[in-house]
């Protein structure tokens, strides 16, 4: 009974933000994703890339925090496929997200910082680069976290960066509440949601509450985190939230 109210609360959520976001200046624009792909060899590398260019995403998540190989295979695979759509490097060092922090990876990093929009990375290795792309401050607990400690988080990553993306562990519904309660609680250019199977329902409305896009994954058994749903599921279902 009790997890059949809990579902029954989120549904009357995601009626709620719909409806604001409807009846808002953002109803002609449509909740942003980003497909994230994580490749581990030169192939997979090239697969994925041209794939997640012809996704309904409209941003590329291109982790290469765990590449294994030579690292120039990787860039010349990437320069055959530079991708049409505004791309999200993400090298992460951070447990317990982290992919293994290669040093084949991290030259890889380097090498494509040029084609990227947005950086994610840390700030000892972001300084290094003399591109022009945004920052993101990621910080992800392994654990869930209350309202106050996900406010002095926000701020602390706030600092010279240019999105702040707090990341959580849904150890019960109602952290989704906290983390979508946190995004519509600063300006700041943000992404914050849960991971972790309980925390679909955050990554799903995130970009409702302010969020600048939330992440799905390429393709079913293609996930990069636990709780993503593929791109083609979640934008089916926004398209039925807002019709």
């Amino acid at each position: 009974m009790a997890i059949r109210c809990l579902f029954g609360l989120a549904k009357r959520w995601a009626d709620i933000l719909a409806q604001k976001w409807k009846n808002s200046s953002l109803n002609d624009e449509k909740p942003r994703v980003c497909v994230s792909i994580a490749p581990k060899n030169a192939t997979q590398f090239e697969e994925l890339l041209k794939e997640a260019n012809l996704s309904q995403a409209h941003l590329i998540e291109l982790r290469v925090d765990g590449l294994v190989g030579d690292a120039q295979s990787f860039v010349q695979a990437f320069l055959r496929n530079i991708p049409s759509k505004p791309l999200v490097l993400t090298y992460n060092l951070e447990k317990p997200v982290t992919l293994g922090g290669t040093k084949d990876g991290l030259h890889v990093f380097f090498e494509l910082t040029r084609y990227a929009s947005y950086l994610d990375a840390p700030d000892e290795i972001t300084q290094k680069v003399k591109h022009s792309a945004k920052r993101i401050a990621s910080l992800h607990f392994s654990r869930s976290i209350n309202f106050e400690e996900g406010i002095k988080a926000i701020d602390d990553l706030a600092k010279n960066h240019d999105v702040v993306k707090l990341v959580f562990l849904a150890e019960k519904l109602e952290d989704n509440y906290t983390a979508l309660k946190l995004a519509s609680s600063t300006e700041i250019p943000r992404i914050i949601f849960c991971m972790g199977e309980l925390g679909f329902l955050s990554r799903f409305l995130a970009p409702f509450c302010g969020c600048v896009w939330t992440y799905a994954s390429l393709k079913r058994g293609t996930r990069t985190a636990a709780g993503q749903v593929d791109v083609d599921t979640l934008i089916k279902m926004y398209q039925t939230l807002l019709r």
